[in-house]
């Protein structure tokens, strides 16, 4: 079937993306779109969307893959996983690693873009919908941080204040240094 083909290419693809050679392979051959489409077409199969956001991470390592996944649409693509599969630790795991990857400054050469509110919203869900999900809370965490460091998402960060202190603040009492 289908689904089944999508996530054994996705899961052969995650592992050929790990090697950094092989990222910028895969976003030369239309990598970057092929994943994006895929994962919107198959909204609905739990292991194609995890597989798919395995490969948006690993294709993210790649500093200039990073742009090229935002222009391509996968932070819609992952933030309509993540409201799809809303009780998936697996898909929310990948969702947030995803995130936290997409956010990581590369420097001197691109800046962070702005965080959106469902992107935002997206982040703040998962954290608190797995409080237990040690994975989740710490790209969480690190998504927020990345993004609270570019200082180019204010607004957004204000509305949502009270929200994020409590997410990091639950996930740095549970999972923080002992």
């Amino acid at each position: 079937t289908i689904p089944t083909i999508l996530e054994r290419g996705f899961s052969t693809l995650w592992s050929l993306a790990v090697l950094p050679a092989n990222q910028s392979r895969i976003a030369e051959a239309k990598g970057i779109e092929m994943v994006v489409s895929s994962i919107y077409a198959s909204t609905e199969y739990e292991r194609v969307q995890q597989q798919g956001c395995g490969c948006i991470f690993t294709l993210a390592l790649d500093p200039h893959n990073r742009l090229a996944l935002r222009r391509a649409g996968c932070v819609d693509a992952i933030v309509l996983t993540a409201k799809a599969h809303f009780s998936s630790v697996h898909v929310h795991t990948e969702v947030n690693r995803c995130l936290a990857c997409l956010s990581t400054p590369d420097v001197g050469r691109f800046q962070i873009p702005s965080i959106s509110e469902d992107e935002l919203d997206t982040i703040l869900f998962s954290m608190s919908r797995f409080e237990g999900a040690e994975d989740i809370q710490v790209h969480g965490c690190q998504a927020l941080l990345n993004f609270l460091r570019a200082g180019n998402s204010s607004s957004i960060f204000m509305s949502k204040r009270g929200s994020m202190v409590q997410a990091m603040e639950r996930a740095s009492s549970r999972f923080g240094p002992q």
